[in-house]
């Protein structure tokens, strides 16, 4: 009898395993459909399926057999018991993926995973309607396998419509007299900036603030540090830019590029990827041209500093994040005197704190440096020092580190504005996600011990800021519902440039001047040229 359950566990654990293969590939589009990757994914994921799944579903089954015999019911548990809790947990886990990747996906790929909830839904009530007659049974097992695997067939021949613009697109360089600063405060919020601004802490911010426009960004959902990055660099969401996560995979017998979107559920990542059959690899450039890429091609000298990922050769002068993991970043001695004050006698803090100001110093120094060069005409500076020091800090900054970090960061801006700044330069100061604290049931969890403390983090997707200032630009005005990718095609308006119709954002007209809108139209062209491989 214990062996016939084993056996039915294990059947229903490979059924599973192949239902949850399906939902894993609908996740990467970039795979072809055909019988062969859906072969050997439903042979590596059945496999590992019923290994693990089929193996807690057997100490279920006796755990459930022995409750029974200690309650003195002689009714035994049949068969129906695995597979029905394997199609419920496919059926769970689609409707829990369709619902919180909902940015990462395409709506033709959100409604397979509905499609594939529904068949599972629809199975689990067949198979208990067919318990005990074996061939009906079998035969709910191969429609099984093919319920799963048709909707992931059906939307890959669709084709694939959310890929880059292949048609290319020459732009007569008619250069804009204007020059743009754009900085990134990467992890700030208005939550965390606006006290600082109001309390004199942030002294030139504070000058320019009443006559700027600002509001909030929505970031991108769930949180992805690499997507909210790229959304805001390439104007366009995740679904069109492909960069959903910092981490990628290669799976070999599935597809040469590598993948980065993994299935969640009841399981650690990477461990739902079956056998370790994947290789870690580096993660996909951007389907669509980023910032850096666009502004050259448009005739405008362009320079980066502090970009946290590798980046494509472009016609912009980028300053590599090589030296940015150097060994002695540079801080100077007055700040590190008021760095080792106020951070006091926790070393270990001291030490990250003092990195991260280390850091943001390289990054400033190689700001200045481009600022001043006389040729670059658009500038973007990318620095993570307060996504660094606020989950470090937060509750329980008694020495006021955190004053000190936004101290440094509006002494920095000030100095490139003074380097940089004409009568008609833009200034675009933004972060692309905020932080917040942690959910009621983490901190229940910190509470009762399970956890560590809870600082504030990204995790829940808080949303980010945006200010704008300088010519063109609305004087004190609050703009609402603003996205990350909102603020590429917001830029190039305001640079008097084409924005490309390709962008998932649109310009942020309520942050215009009305004489700019009046006087500067809105120029559209299909698409921005697709950067090369």
């Amino acid at each position: 009898m214990h062996r016939r359950r084993l056996l039915w566990a294990l059947a229903a654990g490979f059924a599973a395993g192949v239902g949850l293969a399906s939902l894993q590939l609908l996740l990467w589009w970039h795979i072809t459909p055909s019988v062969r990757p859906a072969l050997l994914a439903s042979l590596a994921w059945g496999s590992w399926g019923a290994l693990w799944l089929g193996g807690g579903g057997f100490l279920l089954w006796e755990l459930g057999s022995f409750l029974q015999t200690l309650g003195r019911r002689g009714r035994r548990t049949q068969g129906t018991f695995p597979f029905l809790l394997g199609a419920l947990m496919v059926a769970g886990v689609a409707l829990y993926n369709r619902d919180v990747l909902r940015q990462l996906l395409p709506p033709a790929h959100r409604q397979a995973l509905a499609v594939v909830a529904v068949f599972a839904l629809l199975w689990a009530v067949a198979w208990v309607l067919a318990r005990r007659r074996r061939p009906l049974q079998v035969a709910l097992l191969a429609v099984w396998v093919f319920g799963v695997w048709w909707p992931w067939w059906g939307v890959g021949q669709q084709g694939d419509q959310q890929g880059g613009v292949k048609t290319p697109w020459v732009w007569k360089a008619e250069p804009t007299p204007r020059r743009a600063l754009v900085v990134v405060w990467e992890g700030a919020d208005l939550a965390w900036l606006l006290p600082q601004v109001d309390g004199g802490v942030m002294p030139f911010l504070q000058s320019l603030w009443p006559r700027g426009s600002w509001g909030q960004l929505r970031t991108v959902s769930p949180f992805s540090r690499a997507a909210s990055l790229v959304t805001w660099a390439t104007g366009c969401s995740p679904v069109r830019h492909r960069v959903v996560a910092r981490r990628a995979y290669r799976i070999s017998f599935l597809s040469r590029e590598p993948v980065s979107l993994l299935l969640r559920g009841p399981w650690p990542t990477p461990h739902q990827l079956p056998w370790r059959l994947w290789e870690r690899a580096a993660p996909p450039q951007p389907e669509q041209p980023t910032l850096w890429e666009v502004l050259p091609a448009l005739g405008v000298p362009t320079a980066l500093v502090g970009w946290p990922f590798p980046t494509r050769p472009t016609a912009a002068q980028v300053a590599g994040p090589e030296w940015v993991h150097g060994e002695t970043p540079l801080l100077e001695a007055e700040w590190q005197r008021a760095v080792m004050e106020a951070v006091g006698q926790d070393a270990r803090r001291r030490t990250a704190t003092l990195r991260a100001l280390g850091v943001a110093a390289e990054v400033g120094v190689r700001a200045v440096l481009l600022a001043g060069d006389g040729k670059t005409q658009v500038l973007i500076v990318h620095l993570d020092l307060p996504a660094r020091l606020r989950p470090l800090w937060s509750g329980s900054d008694s020495g006021g580190v955190l004053p000190l970090t936004a101290q440094f960061l509006d002494g920095q801006l000030a100095r490139l504005w003074q380097l940089f700044s004409d009568d008609q330069t833009l200034l675009l100061l933004l972060s692309p996600y905020g932080m917040a604290p942690p959910s009621s049931w983490d901190r229940l969890l910190a509470n009762v011990g399970l956890t560590g403390q809870w600082p504030v983090s990204p995790k829940n997707s808080p949303d980010g800021f945006f200010f704008l200032y300088g010519r063109g630009v609305a004087s004190g005005v609050r703009v609402r519902g603003g996205r990350t990718a909102d603020l590429v095609p917001t830029l190039m308006y305001l640079l008097d440039l084409p924005v490309a119709k390709s962008l998932s954002g649109r310009v942020l007209l309520a942050a215009v001047d009305e004489r700019w809108a009046a006087n500067v139209p809105l120029r559209l062209v299909p698409a921005y040229p697709t950067p090369a491989p």
